[in-house]
């Protein structure tokens, strides 16, 4: 059977990888399993968003490149 990550995104892959880390430091930290879910839920949406919105920049500006070629 597949797993999600055999699926994920560029983004979601590097998001995943840095919230692995988050985790293991704040486990150091003694956060319970919720107070790190809350924390990580939301470093997921803020990282996945500045990420999704780096691409669809980088998309306009191939888009203007072509368009001015």
């Amino acid at each position: 059977m597949a797993k999600k990550k055999d699926f994920a995104s560029i983004n979601e892959l590097t998001v995943l990888s840095n919230l692995e880390t988050h985790n293991a430091e704040l486990i150091k930290e003694g956060k319970t399993k919720e107070e790190r879910f809350k924390i990580l839920l939301e470093i997921a949406r803020y990282q996945i968003s500045i990420l999704d919105e780096a691409d669809k920049m980088k998309f306009i500006n191939k888009a203007l490149d072509y368009c001015n070629d």
